[in-house]
């Protein structure tokens, strides 16, 4: 493991204002380049995350402390026989990604799917956070 994934922008304004902003969001653990999408749905958080030509055998994903996500992917070197690139805006690089979950979540109960080069993480609310309706007596 690397500990890319800790390293945090300790500027003035985030020593100040760190929990201010973000306190029940999810936090990325450092600033991605790559396209991802995070979205949460009422029963749960979602990750899509492009991963052009990956094999599920070069993707890890694991979970640290309780609140920590991590995915992985180490792709084998490729040579492309290529003489002159017009356009290059398709990313094929490695990525290592991690990001802080709000307790909320029950992140021992994730969900992980490969489909259409998009690897796709659902992360359940706990029961105890889910909306319940309570009948007046």
């Amino acid at each position: 493991m690397t500990n890319k994934l800790y390293t945090r922008n300790t500027g003035l304004f985030d020593l100040f204002f760190k929990d201010f902003f973000n306190d029940e969001h999810f936090t990325p653990l450092e600033k991605i380049h790559y396209p991802v999408d995070i979205y949460e749905s009422p029963s749960e958080l979602c990750f899509d995350i492009v991963a052009i030509g990956a094999q599920t055998d070069n993707v890890e994903i694991t979970t640290e402390d309780g609140d920590v996500l991590k995915v992985e992917y180490k792709k084998e070197d490729e040579e492309m026989d290529v003489q002159k690139w017009h356009s290059r805006n398709i990313s094929r690089k490695n990525f290592n990604f991690g990001w802080k979950i709000p307790a909320r979540f029950d992140l021992s109960k994730i969900n992980a799917n490969f489909e259409g080069g998009v690897i796709k993480l659902r992360v359940p609310l706990k029961d105890e956070s889910k909306p319940k309706k309570i009948k007046l007596g």
